[in-house]
């Protein structure tokens, strides 16, 4: 318990909404609801103000937010999908979710006229209360597992809020920053899960991993600011916060509850019918088989969080990398969270994408991948397939060329690359995984040399890092290789063949003997992304492995 008597995410949650002041007048209420499937009051009472309970948040009162029924339906929305999420996250109560989503489902129709919200709503909360009434299942981990599924139709509910105030300036849902991390921290045992985790994958590795992910400042373990500080760290990064708050419930949601382990046989079915030869029209692998509820649980995790701010989190030390190579040219930067978190650095960036603004403070177009959501920073507008856009590349000759998760299609990476000048390319995404095409790795190949790579945090679906290349020389060594053996290190060549893992895509061998070699190292990394054992060690298995594609 933290100072006052509370509960220690109550007191996390009001700094947090102190120091967040774009919360559109939330006010921490005295009652919240507790951790036990007790609190009958919740579900039972009609007041909206009880019934709407956000961890202890409780919306304005009316008058504050104006006559705009859209703007009144949106924080009892918003109330109320957090008040069962909290039911069926923490408590695993589907009584008490369902009582919160009856009170979503009258203001559903009062947001009829708000675009495709209504829509969006109706589909999440049919699929919630699909999965809330499995959670009335006798079996704990078919309970677990229901509840997973539930969550993650509830988050998807709450993106769709968040995303309609947004775009048009409704400033009344919290950031996901803000609401994930408060989530994270009502779970009563939810530091005794993450360390429980921690030790299951392996101490030194996950640790590690956790360095990478910059965790230590997003611990919000209270202290004498009461996670205040922890706040303004998540403020400065929040995708970054985003995730590392959805890695600490899933390992209560997930890995605490067994949920993993016990879908073993439903996982190995998953992986028997997946194609992983099949390749899209881009010529991209598909995703990496899994259960539907580890694939609910990744999606509502993954898609929403990279259409807000970007499809690669970034770190402190990929941050301090990229500003060392300041200035910085990057095409096609989406939202511009890269370009904010580097200039906030320091670092001189010329940001450019398909529809960036013509003159900064003008409205931008409709964005493929990142839909109306706002700007992070000043984008200017730039395509990289026109010719008129080439000439202004050729211009930076003195910069850095920046690409993060450059299109499928392969034909704005292939052609900036074409157009630039100068003597150095940072490349974030993964190896022939969901980023641009092969042939981009051609190209680069043809005209520099990979000689660095950083880790990134990552979703548990993706492979991404930060490749650095520069330009070849005769006097250059020989480079680093793109991918290479996770047990000996070999490098693939005329001889040698890497086999990678379809399932975590991380992992690649050049023989059986290294895979067998290196298992056990390799299990660890598939506990960490909720992969049940059994895995690793089927070499000969076109399904878990296939060979890794470099040209």
């Amino acid at each position: 318990m933290a100072a006052e008597g509370r509960p220690l995410h109550i007191q996390v949650l009001r700094n947090a909404l102190r120091a967040h002041t774009a919360l559109g007048g939330w006010t921490l209420s005295e009652r919240t609801l507790r951790h036990t499937p007790g609190a009958k009051e919740h579900a039972a009472s009609s007041d909206t103000r009880k019934k709407a309970f956000c961890y202890g948040v409780t919306p304005p009162d009316h008058h504050q937010l104006g006559k705009s029924p859209t703007r009144q339906s949106l924080v009892t929305a918003m109330a109320s999908i957090s008040a069962a999420r909290l039911a069926v996250g923490v408590a695993m109560s589907s009584d008490h979710a369902e009582g919160a989503l009856a009170v979503l489902a009258r203001q559903v129709q009062a947001l009829r006229g708000a675009n495709d919200l209504a829509a969006r709503l109706e589909q999440a909360l049919e699929q919630a209360r699909m999965a809330l009434r499995r959670c009335r299942a006798k079996q704990f981990v078919d309970v677990a597992d229901a509840a997973l599924v539930a969550c993650a139709k509830l988050d998807e509910a709450y993106y769709a809020l968040y995303y309609h105030s947004i775009i048009n300036g409704i400033h009344t849902v919290p950031q996901p920053h803000v609401y994930f991390t408060a989530i994270a921290d009502a779970h009563p045992h939810g530091h005794e899960n993450e360390v429980r985790m921690s030790r299951a994958v392996g101490t030194r590795q996950e640790f590690r991993r956790l360095r990478v992910w910059d965790a230590r400042k997003h611990m919000t373990m209270g202290g004498r600011d009461g996670g205040q500080a922890a706040a303004c760290h998540a403020a400065m990064n929040p995708l970054l916060a985003v995730l590392w708050a959805r890695w600490r419930e899933s390992a209560t949601l997930i890995h605490a509850r067994g949920v993993a382990s016990a879908k073993a046989r439903e996982f190995q079915r998953a992986v028997s019918l997946s194609d992983p030869t099949k390749r899209d029209v881009d010529g991209m692998p598909p995703s990496p088989p899994c259960t539907a509820s580890i694939q609910a649980w990744r999606d509502s995790s993954r898609v929403w969080a990279c259409r807000i701010y970007s499809f690669a989190v970034p770190n402190a030390q990929s941050l301090r990398r990229l500003a060392s190579l300041s200035p910085i040219v990057e095409v096609g930067a989406g939202t511009g969270y890269w370009a904010s978190l580097l200039r906030a650095r320091g670092a001189i960036v010329a940001a450019f994408d398909a529809t960036g603004r013509d003159q900064p403070g003008t409205p931008a177009e409709y964005n493929e991948y990142h839909g109306e959501c706002p700007f992070h920073t000043d984008v200017m507008k730039g395509t990289a397939t026109k010719g008129s856009f080439n000439t202004t590349l050729q211009q930076y000759k003195d910069y850095t060329l920046l690409m993060c998760y450059a299109p499928p299609d392969g034909k704005m990476a292939v052609a900036s690359l074409k157009a630039y000048r100068g003597d150095t390319v940072a490349l974030i995404g993964e190896v022939d995984g969901d980023t641009a095409s092969r042939g981009l790795l051609s190209a680069l190949r043809t005209r520099f040399l990979l000689v660095s790579s950083v880790a990134l945090p990552q979703f548990d679906d993706t492979a991404n890092r930060l490749d650095i290349w520069q330009i070849k020389r005769e006097d250059d060594d020989i480079a680093k290789p793109v991918a290479c053996c996770s047990q000996c290190g070999s490098v693939v060549d005329d001889v040698v063949e890497l086999r990678r893992c379809v399932l975590c895509r991380i992992a690649c061998y050049c023989s059986r003997q290294c895979c067998l070699r290196n298992w056990q190292a390799h299990e660890r990394l598939h506990r960490g992304r909720h992969i049940p054992r059994g895995f690793c060690r089927q070499y000969s298995n076109d399904h878990v492995y296939q060979p890794l594609k470099i040209e």
